[in-house]
């Protein structure tokens, strides 16, 4: 009877086992985002950004719940947006809240995008424009109206 209840347990447990998420393959660290990154490369509807561009030209600082893009087109600007993190999901999921100065900080200006980081690299795709769902592949279509960013850690001296 032992051995019959012990084929029973096995034959009810054994194929939940195998259909486990491994354990040893851990989800992206979400504070690995934090720090300064700058553009390496980006595309914008498809087309590649151009080097000199003033996207290209900014540095973003990722904080524990903002993104400041310091640069741009006026040297001393600095836009800020919050952002949420999704990193169960793949690719992660990073939702961006728009601060805008002197508007209503209840205005909805939410971005849907997703992410992939590890060490030394930050890849983001997002879509602007409203109505529009969240991108599914890190790329950059000129249907999709995606703008996607590979950034660098800046690495401190």
């Amino acid at each position: 009877m032992n051995r019959h209840c012990t084929f029973l347990l096995l034959a009810l447990f054994i194929p939940s086992l195998i259909q486990a998420e491994d354990p040893t393959k851990k989800q992206p660290d979400p504070k690995l985002i934090l720090g300064t990154w700058k553009i390496d490369q980006g595309w914008r509807y498809g087309k590649p950004v151009p080097a000199d561009s003033d996207l290209m030209k900014t540095t973003w600082v990722v904080t524990g719940d903002k993104i400041i893009i310091k640069g741009g087109p006026e040297r001393n600007k600095e836009e800020p947006a919050f952002y949420k993190l999704t990193p169960k999901k793949k690719p992660g999921s990073i939702g961006f809240i728009d601060i805008r100065p002197g508007e209503d900080p209840n205005t909805e200006r939410s971005i849907p995008g997703i992410y992939q980081v590890t060490k030394d690299t930050l890849k983001i795709c997002f879509r602007k424009s409203k109505n529009r769902p969240r991108p599914t592949k890190l790329e950059s279509t000129n249907e999709g109206r995606e703008t996607y960013v590979i950034l660098k850690r800046v690495k401190k001296k």
